[in-house]
């Protein structure tokens, strides 16, 4: 509308100034008019003829003038009008920008307040995913607790049984034992409990000869037994070594994978002399390698320049009692061999020696869960070997 307004104005300004061309032109015209009369030295009748038109020209000339001064005044209060209409209009048109300039402003804190809110809510959605799987992971742990404490309560009440048959069995092992050591101050033992009866290297191939080999154990299971038992009999049959057929079918199927096993017949409890039965149980051992041909069990460093020949003695005896300790701790359930002879040998040299030495007991030969374990003796100083058995 301001701009519609702008464009009458300038259409009526361009009108006035075409009205004073004309002014402008017929002025000259007259001058024009008036030189030719001075010129020619016109007769009066041309005189008056141009006085008359001339004086018709100002009669249109002020005609004219009036007409367009009236349209001037015309086109000025139109010009005026529109004007204070445009002054009205910018008025508001300033109002309007103000008040947009406002809302601009209030939508600009709305959106800081918009944006503030949103990271707001992203933090709460956070903590309450974090919220959830914090809860989800008590959640976990206390069902695993409830699974614990289950178990634990089935445990206890396991136990509780348990201590109840133990408290039975120390109860009857009590008098057992009384009963036993009587028997035992008396020499009547023939039999002790976990005694090895006998013991053999298998490895099955045939199912049948494992059977055999098996039946081979407890026969000499058996001769034992009637030797401890010192049982009178005249049948090379006697059986007084029992075992019940199930222990035999486990061992052959322990046995079956082809590998070499210990098998040991083994007393189950204590048997007086003149018993008639004994119970025994068969286990079956991996036989694997325990310590290798070389390998040092125990060794110690000491300086015998003022140490004494039982000193000596108690320091190698206590080198065999660890090398023992090694064996049993490894599985080795054979026995352990040294030369008496080297024995006695390598401790006279120890009582000659008067100096710092390192005394260590070494594997002999590769040794496996059956045993034997063949053990020597190496004394040496400054890593040259002085003696060994």
């Amino acid at each position: 509308e301001v701009g519609s307004l702008n464009q009458e104005i300038n259409g009526l300004r361009s009108q006035l100034g075409n009205l004073y061309a004309q002014v402008n032109q017929l002025k000259e015209q007259i001058g024009l008019r008036d030189r030719e009369i001075a010129k020619r030295d016109l007769t009066i009748s041309q005189r008056n003829r141009i006085i008359a038109e001339r004086q018709q020209l100002e009669v249109k000339l002020k005609d004219a003038v009036l007409q367009r001064e009236s349209q001037l005044q015309t086109l000025s209060k139109q010009l005026e009008s529109k004007e204070i209409l445009l002054s009205k209009r910018q008025v508001e048109l300033k109002q309007l920008e103000s008040k947009l300039m406002e809302k601009d402003r209030e939508l600009q804190t709305l959106e800081v307040k918009l944006t503030e809110r949103e990271s707001q809510l992203a933090d709460r959605e956070r903590q309450i995913a974090k919220l959830d799987t914090q809860l989800k992971d008590l959640e976990v742990k206390l069902t695993q607790k409830d699974r614990q404490l289950k178990e634990l309560e089935t445990q206890m009440k396991q136990k509780e049984a348990r201590l109840a048959t133990l408290e039975s069995a120390v109860k009857d092992l009590e008098k057992n034992l009384e009963d036993n050591y009587q028997a035992l101050r008396q020499g009547r033992f023939g039999v002790f409990r976990n005694e090895v009866l006998a013991a053999g290297v298998f490895s099955v191939v045939d199912p049948t000869a494992a059977r055999s080999a098996i039946d081979s154990l407890l026969t000499q299971a058996n001769r034992k037994a009637i030797a401890a038992t010192k049982v009178n009999s005249n049948s090379p049959n006697a059986r007084v070594v029992q075992i019940r057929p199930a222990e035999i079918e486990k061992l052959l199927d322990n046995l079956k994978d082809g590998k070499y096993y210990l098998v040991r017949i083994i007393s189950t409890g204590n048997y007086l002399v003149g018993e008639t039965q004994v119970e025994v149980y068969a286990d079956a051992i991996l036989n694997k390698l325990v310590f290798s041909q070389g390998q040092v069990l125990a060794q110690v460093s000491t300086d015998l320049s003022n140490t004494n020949q039982d000193n000596i003695r108690k320091l190698v005896n206590q080198l065999l009692a660890a090398s023992e300790l090694k064996s049993n701790e490894a599985g080795m359930l054979g026995e352990i061999q040294i030369d008496g002879r080297d024995y006695a040998d390598f401790l006279g040299k120890l009582n000659q020696y008067r100096d710092a030495v390192e005394v260590e007991v070494v594997v002999e030969e590769n040794t496996y869960t059956s045993g034997p374990l063949k053990i020597k003796l190496v004394a040496s100083a400054n890593g040259q070997i002085l003696f060994t058995t």
